[in-house]
């Protein structure tokens, strides 16, 4: 499940990198970063609630420096 979930996100950023939309880069680590990233919210809801931070305030914020990151 991870490694296809890894492929996946390596894809988009490859594909996207070709389209000229995100910067060339090492995509197979940036994707594992970005797995890492959804995993903190799943692993740690708890946090997360108690700093009144809630699923899509967090998806909003990951998406954004995903996109800083990424994006040409």
């Amino acid at each position: 499940m991870e490694d296809h979930t890894q492929k996946m996100l390596t894809d988009i950023l490859v594909s996207g990198e070709k389209q000229g939309v995100f910067k060339p880069g090492n995509h197979r680590l940036t994707a594992s970063i970005i797995k890492a990233m959804q995993q903190e919210w799943y692993l740690k809801q708890w946090k997360y609630k108690k700093l009144k931070v809630s699923v899509d305030q967090f998806a909003d914020h990951m998406v954004g420096m995903v996109e800083a990151f990424c994006r040409v």
